[in-house]
């Protein structure tokens, strides 16, 4: 075969394999890219738990890739070293067993459905200091009793539509609660008198509340040195004026 005929069989072929990766290339994102936000997440939880195995870290921080509940059991490992989780997904309640299984945990930021039955499991986390649930659409005045005398507690932030004025009454059995963010909470002037008698309390929150200016206005003549903000305004009042808020 002469030398030609090498070549153009072979300038045929690359033809033929450009052709296919091309179509390799139009074809395999439409198949692969839907799974591209999951492999991220299995990899970088993968990667964070390999962090506390090697005691790099103690913390498991992941607030914008969506995990899977079945995912959760792979902290059961390292479960005793965690400190701090910062999660979400839906339905990550199914996997509540490995997550109250951290009992070292003093961080718990958790963006997931939950009702009261999950909220009496997160409180028997017994060293958790922050609670942030601003998915806690299930929770009612019942739920908010499990957290009642809680030792530790400093900071609840917590969405919860369910819960009515007489449940905030359980915010006064949190002995070292100085931070409360409650959202969409139809809190009236009457839940607002909770708040006259908790001393300790540092800084209040409101969005979506239920309250009139003057029942707000009694708040802040009661407690002067409250820490206030509603609806993502802080009062001229406010003595400790601050830009921005967690959300």
């Amino acid at each position: 075969m002469e030398a030609s005929d090498l070549l153009k069989r072979a300038l045929a072929f690359g033809a033929i394999l450009i052709i296919l990766g091309m179509l390799w290339l139009l074809l395999m994102p439409a198949v692969e890219t839907h799974d591209l936000p999951k492999r991220e997440a299995q990899f970088t939880l993968l990667q964070q738990i390999k962090s506390i195995e090697t005691a790099q870290s103690t913390k498991i921080v992941m607030p914008d890739l969506r995990l899977r509940p079945s995912w959760l059991r792979q902290l059961d490992p390292v479960s005793s070293k965690i400190t701090e989780l910062d999660l979400s997904g839906d339905g990550l309640a199914e996997g509540l067993a490995s997550i109250a299984a951290c009992h070292h945990l003093r961080i718990l930021h958790l963006r997931t459905e939950i009702g009261d039955e999950h909220l009496a499991t997160i409180a028997q986390l017994r060293e958790l200091e922050v609670l942030d649930l601003p998915l806690a659409s299930g929770v009612t005045d019942a739920g908010l009793k499990s957290l009642e005398g809680h030792p530790q507690l400093r900071l609840v932030r917590l969405r919860a539509s369910h819960v009515t004025d007489a449940g905030l009454a359980s915010f006064t059995q949190l002995p070292e609660l100085r931070w409360l963010h409650l959202m969409e909470v139809p809190i009236t002037d009457v839940g607002l008198d909770v708040f006259h008698s908790m001393s300790k309390l540092e800084s209040l929150y409101l969005d979506g509340d239920h309250a009139t200016d003057d029942g707000l206005s009694a708040l802040i003549l009661a407690r002067p040195d409250l820490h206030f903000h509603r609806d993502q305004v802080h009062l001229p009042t406010d003595p400790r004026q601050r830009d921005g808020h967690q959300d």
